[in-house]
């Protein structure tokens, strides 16, 4: 599991993750992926467009991210699923708490309140 790029623009943070995320992907960046999101305590764009797949593991790590933000009055939304990752959020229910966009440019638009 790779994290990277994360932009972190004044107010936003947008990371890039790619890879397997499950209980050895999850183990190898949980610590940096907080530290560059949950940390700024900003809105932050997932992109999984390069995630291969998403485990347990990883919806309790993107879960515990979203409601960290939401106590700081930020909001987290997950961008680009690929149809295998996009399966896995909606059989979880994580798409029914946390906001999934096609790609990046609709999570902004939704985070800048332009789109519904």
């Amino acid at each position: 599991m790779n994290l990277g790029p994360v932009e972190t623009l004044p107010h936003r943070t947008v990371v890039s993750l790619s890879g397997r995320l499950d209980t050895l992907g999850v183990e190898s960046i949980e610590t940096a992926f907080n530290a560059a999101v949950v940390a700024r305590r900003v809105d932050a764009i997932v992109d999984l467009s390069a995630v291969e797949f998403l485990s347990s593991m990883g919806v309790r790590m993107l879960l515990t991210a979203a409601k960290a933000l939401q106590r700081a009055g930020a909001r987290l939304v997950l961008a680009a699923p690929g149809p295998l990752v996009d399966g896995a959020l909606r059989h979880s229910s994580l798409a029914q708490v946390i906001r999934v966009a096609a790609d990046r440019d609709a999570a902004a638009a939704w985070l800048d309140g332009k789109a519904s």
